[in-house]
C-alpha cells in the first residue's frame, strides 16, 4: 500500500491534507493531498506558488475530484501513462 503519511510542514495549507510535494519551477510546486468542501471529500492535485511574503498561495491550475469518482480517474491516469510508455518505446 502507498505511504499515506499526512505531511506536517508548518508552510503547508490548514485546509488541506497534503501527501505530497512535487516541484514545478522555482516558485511553484504541486501540493498533493485530501481536503474536504461542503462536508464532501475530495483528492486535490494544486500548483501553489509564493507569494511576497513566501507564503504558499493556491493558484487556479489543479483539479479536486471526489472520493466517488477518484477510482475511475486513477484507472485513465494508468491508461495515459501506459500509452505515453508505449509511444516512448519501452
Amino acid at each position: 500500500m502507498a505511504d499515506t503519511e499526512i505531511l506536517t510542514d508548518e508552510d503547508l495549507p490548514e485546509d488541506m491534507d497534503v501527501l505530497r510535494r512535487l516541484p514545478r519551477s522555482a516558485t511553484e510546486e504541486w501540493l498533493i493531498g485530501v481536503s474536504d468542501f461542503k462536508g464532501q471529500s475530495y483528492a486535490t492535485a494544486r500548483v501553489y506558488y509564493r507569494d511576497k511574503e513566501d507564503n504558499l498561495k493556491p493558484s487556479r491550475h489543479g483539479i479536486n475530484v471526489h472520493e466517488e469518482m477518484l477510482p475511475e480517474l486513477l484507472q485513465g491516469l494508468t491508461a495515459a501513462d501506459e500509452l505515453l510508455t508505449e509511444r516512448a518505446g519501452g
